[in-house]
């Protein structure tokens, strides 16, 4: 079946094509088809009673600061993008068609976007910022001072401190992160 359906290169022996329609059709009659990928396995052994206990002590922690009037930041960047003229999943609104190059590799991008949010749990509103360079414990630091400076600070004109929250991952581990006054 293979057979007729593939052809190869005529320089090189071992390279070998096949007509992907009849892949398709061999896939699905075997029961193969295009799935998505479930987060289900665990990266590491995951102590839910000691996970339980961490989101308490931030509920708790949230209330003290509410009490006292102290706000609550929650911090957390997003998936860097590349920029350029890259495919992406989806569509846009534009008044042309829109060329983007048929593969995503690095050397086309024309740089890196990194989405920093900080959102005000007490307030609830956000402020996104958007870095264009590198992603390190400076930038989400900048980042909180920016939006603490053009939307926050006016919404809490007494704080003395600040409660933060992070998503520990990246730029935001516990060891790179520094501590800084309002």
């Amino acid at each position: 079946m293979l057979e007729a359906h593939s052809a190869g290169s005529p320089t090189d022996e071992a390279v070998r094509w096949t007509d992907l329609v009849l892949v398709q059709q061999v896939l699905a009659g075997t029961g193969y088809r295009r799935r998505s990928l479930r987060k289900a396995l665990s990266t590491g052994d995951v102590d839910l009673h000691e996970r339980d206990r961490q989101f308490r002590l931030i509920a708790t922690l949230r209330r003290q600061a509410r009490a006292r009037g102290v706000p609550v930041l929650c911090v957390d960047t997003r998936k860097k993008e590349r920029l350029g003229h890259l495919p992406r999943r989806g569509s846009c609104y534009s008044t042309d068609v829109q060329f983007v190059y048929d593969r995503d590799y690095r050397h086309l991008a024309t740089g890196v976007l990194i989405p920093h949010g900080v959102y005000d749990y007490h307030g609830n509103a956000g402020f996104i910022t958007l870095g264009t360079s590198r992603e390190t414990s400076a930038c989400v630091c900048d980042a909180i001072a920016l939006a603490w400076q053009e939307d926050r600070a006016e919404h809490y004109p007494h704080a003395q401190q600040i409660l933060l929250t992070f998503d520990a991952g990246a730029a935001n581990v516990a060891r790179s992160v520094r501590s800084s006054t309002p």
